[in-house]
């Protein structure tokens, strides 16, 4: 069985990871989407893409860890 804390380091390591490359990525490309900016007196918002994806890929990769571990 595998442990709460390794299923959730992996999860948190996994998240870090994604969202540092999607946002070294916007920076380089200038992708605005894959970049979060916030303006005080403007209120611009920003991307919240990024962090979307990296929720999404870190439940994908838990989802195969637990699997490739189990059996």
């Amino acid at each position: 069985m595998i442990s709460k804390i390794k299923r959730f380091f992996i999860f948190l390591v996994t998240f870090i990871v994604t969202i540092t490359i999607l946002y070294m990525i916007g920076m380089k490309f200038d992708i605005s989407i894959l970049v979060f900016h916030h303006r005080y007196k403007d209120y611009d918002t920003g991307s919240l893409l990024p962090y979307l994806i990296a929720v999404l890929f870190s439940i994908f990769v838990d989802k195969r860890y637990v699997s490739k571990r189990s059996s």
